[in-house]
């Protein structure tokens, strides 16, 4: 633990005067992206016309079903003041629901197509025609579309192992199409149609057929978005080395003037005969009988939680903090789970224990891996219950099935097949990545380098993930870990070592665990929580490549006292703002300390990080986060009174341009964003005797609608010295501290509850 003291973190809170309404846009318009010429309007036509062809029959065989198309948007349409409504609406043809980048799906029926055709064709108002040169192609959504990727042949196994099929139904604008859509598909020859409860807004059936020709029959059904058998979620199965029997001593019970924090475990529960072990779990639900459990893997991931240091030969680099457990016992001796069952575990178990804020999601999806253009249906539910009931979900980046190969950095594989798995692609989770802690002549990377098992980012729609890492072992090329593992508990009782994302995530859990039970008289403790460890973490690891970002995210944070304290040489600030009231903030005169300004230049190395937790819809598809917030630290020229940023996204990410490299680039609508900037030691910016000034601004999808206090955001700023040959050190928390008091910011401590906890 650092020796220096402890000095807390600054808290201050948006006031009445800071917060101000979007200016009013000078125009609504903007010029045509292309020349709308007839040649232009010919073919679009003629798009809308293969449309109509494609779905005569079904428009004939269900009549009252709309059916969907796919509009894709010129690559400089993406940004949401682009977006063609003047040509689809609720007099022509609705937007329903996103797909890609710059794609989205409309309904559609025989009249609106007509309408829709008048409008491409003949639309010669100024906004009419900026909009039709926003559009790239208007195509029929497809039965190869509906079928999701997969083959006749992949469905047809599903259907001829008896296993049922998960059929995704689109949401249309009125909801008496909805109610015609589900008629027509009871009416379908099938042998059985179950909805589920999956997110508000998603129509999920669990459909059985009675023949493969019932595939066929559904995927030509315009109703349906998706076609596909249920995946199956797993832990990973290696099998543990056993060590010794477990020593008493290695695993000292919870104190009894402790309040622990609570984790919960989805996972294939403890070993009941471990006296030890049982000692910190508060409640146990056993999904699973007995009879069919294997504890093995459970047990592994509950040791970290409770032991992770201790039983790591108290290796400083582990966190001394420590939780108690919530046991829930979901996977069964086959290590698999199917999705339906597994989402209604996990809504049952947030339900079942509202007083477990976080829960560790060590397992992944066994059969394929996220991707650009949509996030998972379990990444989506977990996205909703988080936002719901304020929890955090730690899930594992999950493990590379192919063998490892050595040396860091490393070839991504083609086809991005080492890229991070459902539900992983959750946009508020925390995703975790493995480190190696020892290594060896033969081991495949150095310790502290990344697994070589570990799976990389980004996430879906191009978000952040990783977003950090902790240690889950070393290996060689053959997947041997003697001596480079780290040591847990397994299902027998005994001490062990084993290695895998799935035992990297628990240690993370009972980090962010005691973080958010210390800031629980927060208003979104929740979300400061995960931001205040992956702050802590950028703090530690601000100068990773950025061509190594999406392997390593902020990095590995470290121990609970320097996650929740200051010290003298850094100040560390959180503002707390509810863009939900108005969508920017503005705190002028933002104060650099004294010490940092030098013959009019400003110097140190600034690091902010954003977190907030936005309305989702997922129908939207890629766009399922439906704010994004920006946060811009900078100067204010004192003659033009322009503002100009001075702090700026990390990695080197993009601030302006085109929409879709904001996105690819910028991480434009991520809730998670990170900012760095480092002034060189030759202090020749002249910034010192500027204004300085911070600013947030939220954005909203159309259409979508805030109230006060449905929108916190927590933004962490911490200003620093980066001169590491300076004699004396700097007082820069002090000075800074003082500089806010002077403004009258009405900062206060940030309130870490007062009772005792495990050093």
């Amino acid at each position: 633990m650092n020796d220096k003291p402890l000095l807390p973190i600054k808290l201050f809170v948006a006031l009445d005067r800071d917060y101000h309404p979007n200016p009013i846009p000078k125009s609504t318009g903007f010029d045509p992206l292309v020349k709308v010429t007839s040649e232009l309007r010919r073919t679009l036509v003629n798009q809308v016309g293969n449309v109509r062809s494609y779905f005569s029959a079904p428009f004939k065989k269900w009549t009252g079903v709309p059916a969907v198309a796919k509009v894709t948007l010129r690559e400089k349409a993406c940004s949401k003041s682009k977006r063609p409504f003047r040509v689809f609406n609720t007099k022509t043809c609705p937007i329903i629901g996103g797909a890609g980048l710059g794609q989205f799906h409309i309904s559609i029926t025989p009249e609106s197509l007509d309408a829709l055709e008048k409008k491409i064709g003949y639309g010669d108002k100024d906004p009419e025609i900026s909009h039709i040169s926003t559009i790239e192609s208007i195509e029929p959504y497809s039965i190869d579309d509906a079928m999701g990727g997969k083959t006749f042949q992949e469905l047809s196994k599903v259907v001829d192992e008896g296993l049922p099929l998960r059929i995704r139904l689109f949401q249309h604008f009125r909801h008496a199409q909805n109610i015609s859509i589900q008629k027509e598909l009871n009416s379908l020859d099938l042998l059985n149609v179950k909805p589920l409860h999956y997110t508000d807004g998603l129509s999920v059936l669990e459909v059985k057929v009675r023949d493969v020709n019932g595939i066929a029959l559904l995927a030509s059904f315009p109703g349906t978005h998706t076609i596909s058998g249920f995946p199956e979620f797993g832990i990973a199965r290696t099998a543990s080395r056993v060590m010794q029997s477990l020593p008493s001593h290695l695993l000292p019970s919870p104190r009894e003037d402790i309040k622990y924090p609570l984790v919960g475990i989805i996972d294939s529960g403890t070993d009941p005969l471990n006296k030890s072990l049982q000692k910190w779990i508060q409640d146990r639900w056993d999904v699973v009988p007995r009879e069919l459990q294997d504890n093995d893997h459970g047990s592994f991931v509950a040791g970290m939680i409770c032991g992770g240091r201790i039983l790591n030969h108290n290796d400083v680099r582990f966190p001394s903090a420590v939780s108690k457990i919530v046991d829930v016992v979901a996977f069964g001796n086959e290590g698999t789970v199917n999705e339906q069952d597994l989402i209604r575990i996990t809504r049952e178990a947030v339900i079942k224990y509202p007083m477990v804020d976080v829960w560790n999601l060590s397992f992944a999806i066994t059969d394929h891996f996220c991707k650009d253009e949509e996030f998972s249906l379990f990444g989506c539910v977990l996205a909703e219950l988080a936002h719901k009931y304020g929890k955090t979900f730690v899930v594992s980046a999950g493990n590379r099935l192919d063998t490892p190969s050595p040396g860091w950095p490393r070839e991504t594989l083609s086809n991005d097949q080492d890229r991070i798995c459902a539900p992983a692609d959750s946009p508020t989770c925390l995703v975790v990545g493995s480190l190696a802690h020892s290594d060896n002549a033969s081991t495949c990377v150095k310790s502290e380098e990344p697994s070589s098992f570990s799976r990389r980012g980004p996430g879906s729609a191009y978000l952040m993930a990783p977003h950090l890492m902790h240690y889950g072992g070393n290996c060689k090329e053959d997947l041997t870990y003697t001596q480079t593992g780290v040591v847990s508990i397994d299902g027998n009782g005994n001490l062990a070592e084993d290695i895998g994302t799935s035992f990297a995530t628990p240690i993370i859990s009972t980090l962010v665990a005691n973080i958010t039970d210390s800031v629980s008289h927060e208003d979104d403790p929740a979300t400061l929580g995960r931001a205040m460890l992956v702050h802590n973490a950028f703090l530690r690891n601000s100068v990773i490549d950025p061509s190594q970002f999406n392997h390593l995210g902020a990095g590995r944070p470290g121990d609970l006292d320097e996650i929740l304290h200051c010290f003298h040489d850094s100040a560390t600030v959180v503002l707390r703002a509810d863009l939900g009231r108005d969508p920017i903030v503005v705190k002028k005169h933002f104060p650099i300390p004294p010490c940092l300004i030098k013959d009019g230049s400003v110097g140190g190395e600034f690091l902010m990080t954003l977190a907030y937790s936005p309305p989702m819809d997922p129908e939207a598809g890629f766009e399922l986060c439906q704010t994004n917030v920006d946060a811009l630290l900078g100067t204010v020229d004192p003659i033009s009174n322009n503002f100009k940023t001075q702090i700026h996204p990390y990695p080197k990410m993009k601030e302006e341009g085109w929409e879709d490299q904001l996105i690819k680039h910028g991480f434009k609508w991520s809730p998670l964003k990170l900012y760095r900037r480092s002034f060189s030691a030759s202090r020749k910016n002249k910034l010192g005797g500027m204004s300085w000034e911070l600013r947030l601004k939220l954005l909203r999808r159309a259409a979508l609608k805030i109230v006060n206090g449905e929108h916190q955001v927590y933004l962490l700023i911490t200003i620093r010295d980066n001169d590491p040959d300076r004699d004396n050190p700097l007082n820069i928390y002090d000075e800074f501290i003082q500089e806010i008091e002077n403004l009258g910011w009405e900062i206060t401590n940030l309130r870490i509850s007062d009772q005792q906890r495990v050093r």
